[in-house]
């Protein structure tokens, strides 16, 4: 279907079937908001790189137009409300079902911009809508993966996710099923219900009813905040969500930092010169009140880069002003892979120099 890929020399070509990837080969990693933008080309690019990706989303997400076909086995897609109560917990599990009992890289992606309102005009259901997709879902995730990244490697978790069944089968998502009365979903409902204990419990104890063994190497969380924190060109409550998320950054990196089995936690600070959907609204609404300069230059659409299964690593210059979602794609995976191994609790502006100082 796709005839005009890259060279297999190309590095933004999935590496042939008899060579290891060393960067991704036998890792796991969760990527929410994986069906467009920054989440997409992040996706593109680990699956590039042998990793496993798990996507998250609320939308549907089309394997053959947005996938390379080598690419397609690594992948597992689950459509779903992270919002509701129990999501991330159920997305994490879902990738323990269908790649086994670790999870290297946790990316949050998915947010939401606001209506631009300000402290005295915004509306509850704005404020509580964008706080939950752009603060609490990420926080939950990281509640819901670091337990797998803290505690040894599990063998097994078809026991944890299925305890009462002798016969196991997968359905189209990947959650374990079984004739004998109980399965995954099953049990993470009796653990979210039973009120004794939080999802993140229920986590750990399917790890110690599991069996575990040695071989955990700690893990990477990447959460996407926005250079817009000064708040000029957003609205209270998208500023307030993405200073929120880069408070939960700092935190984690600090608790975690030393620990026997290390977690670092950094963030991507995306300008609002950056060619997707929410960067789009931005500077479309700051163009509204600040009438720019005649354009020089024109950009390409997040549409037709989202179409493109895989491309070409644009030229800086090309851009002519606006960072590309493959752009910050490329930051993520640097600091996802082990050359960034020292780097830890940073929030990190992915812009043009002219933008800078506007990051905080």
């Amino acid at each position: 279907m796709y005839n005009n890929f890259p060279p297999p020399t190309s590095p933004w070509t999935s590496p042939r079937a008899a060579v290891i990837d060393p960067m991704g080969y036998g890792k796991t990693a969760i990527i929410t908001g994986c069906c467009s933008g920054i989440g997409l080309r992040t996706t593109q690019l680990l699956l590039a790189h042998q990793f496993q990706v798990c996507g998250l989303d609320q939308r549907d997400f089309d394997y053959r137009r947005l996938l390379r076909e080598a690419d397609q086995c690594r992948f597992h897609f689950h459509k779903g409300d992270l919002t509701e109560k129990g999501g991330c917990e159920e997305g994490v599990r879902i990738c323990i079902a269908t790649f086994g009992g670790t999870v290297d890289v946790l990316i949050n992606v998915a947010g939401i911009l606001d209506d631009f309102s300000s402290a005295d005009t915004v509306t509850d259901e704005i404020w509580d809508r964008v706080l939950a997709v752009n603060l609490t879902v990420p926080v939950r995730m990281m509640r819901a993966v670091i337990p797998f990244m803290t505690q040894p490697t599990a063998v097994t978790y078809s026991d944890a996710f299925n305890n009462d069944s002798n016969s196991n089968t997968r359905d189209n998502d990947g959650i374990i099923n079984g004739s004998g009365g109980g399965n995954g979903a099953d049990y993470w409902r009796r653990g979210s219900s039973m009120g004794g204990f939080d999802s993140s419990d229920a986590i750990r104890r399917s790890t110690s009813s599991a069996g575990v063994s040695s071989g955990s190497k700690g893990g990477v969380i990447i959460n996407v905040a926005s250079a817009a924190t000064s708040g000029d060109g957003v609205g209270v409550a998208y500023a307030a969500s993405k200073h929120g998320l880069i408070g939960a950054t700092k935190n984690v990196s600090s608790h975690f930092h030393g620990h026997n089995i290390p977690i670092r936690c950094n963030a991507v600070l995306p300008g609002s010169h950056i060619d997707s959907a929410v960067g789009h609204l931005i500077h479309d609404h700051d163009h509204e009140h600040h009438p720019p300069l005649p354009p020089t230059t024109t950009t390409t659409t997040s549409t037709k880069l989202d179409n493109n299964p895989h491309p070409h690593p644009p030229h800086p210059s090309a851009s002519g002003g606006t960072i590309t979602a493959l752009e910050v794609a490329q930051t993520i995976l640097f600091l996802v892979s082990d050359a960034a191994h020292a780097i830890n609790g940073v929030c990190l502006p992915i812009d043009h120099p002219q933008q800078h100082q506007n990051a905080f």
